[in-house]
């Protein structure tokens, strides 16, 4: 059975930016200022929001331009009943087992946990469910990714590898640690470097696509669209000051 390790890709691709997110300790109720003083003071933040959410959409688009141009062929039974070794699709020739979304779905269930939701419960059951067209939409966009950078011909380098490799060891405590943790999930140590490998190609490819494709013109924000964010930050501030308490 072909196994992935699916790392999450770290501020790259994103969806669902919160706006105010990058004003977190700006002081906007500052009434003894002037108005415009708070605009000018988050303007560093709010050129990078607006930059960050540009990014953001040309990725997400070269990701929806990669997955209607692949040839795909999706078995909906193995999707909902299959076992890890089954194939649930096939994209351009590349056969992708359930194992695979069962990464994807876990990766979701920590998500929910961090929301307060069990990740075990019946309500997880249920909205792991619902999302699974667009886990499997996400999966088979990953998938086409990762082709077209094997395509590109994209090679980290050693050294890049072993260091974030440490990262990994470093948080575990040791490597017989970590080994143990990936032995628990079906995985070797050898199978989490290849997954590193990938996924700095990936993100390689990501950081090359984003230069190419960006102009200065396209990232050079009006007064005006930045006052329109500033606008929505400064509501939803007051919304969340509104919210009663407990």
């Amino acid at each position: 059975m072909d196994k992935k390790i699916y790392i999450i890709l770290a501020g790259i691709l994103v969806v669902g930016l919160v706006v105010g997110s990058a004003f977190i300790g700006l002081d906007f109720d500052n009434e003894e200022e002037e108005p415009d003083n708070g605009f000018e003071e988050a303007r560093p933040q709010l050129e990078q929001q607006l930059r960050q959410q540009k990014e953001n959409e040309l990725i997400m688009q070269h990701l929806i331009d990669l997955r209607e141009a692949a040839e795909v062929k999706t078995y909906p039974e193995a999707i909902e009943e299959g076992e890890p070794g089954d194939v649930i699709f096939t994209i351009n020739g590349e056969d992708v087992f359930k194992q695979s979304l069962l990464d994807f779905e876990h990766q979701e269930r920590q998500q929910l946990a961090m929301r307060g939701v069990d990740p075990n419960s019946e309500q997880a059951d249920q909205m792991i469910e619902q999302m699974r067209p667009d886990i499997v939409d996400n999966l088979v966009a990953n998938t086409a990714l990762a082709q077209k950078v094997k395509e590109v011909g994209i090679t980290p380098s050693e050294d890049d590898i072993e260091w974030e490799y440490q990262l990994y060891v470093g948080q575990t405590g040791s490597e017989e640690e970590l080994e143990a943790q990936l032995a628990r999930s079906g995985f070797t140590l050898e199978d989490l470097r290849e997954a590193i490998a990938e996924q700095l190609a990936i993100n390689t490819y990501v950081v090359d696509y984003i230069a190419e494709n960006l102009s200065d013109e396209d990232l050079n924000f009006s007064d005006e669209e930045l006052r329109e964010l500033y606008e929505q930050m400064l509501e939803q501030q007051q919304m969340q000051q509104q919210m009663p308490v407990g």
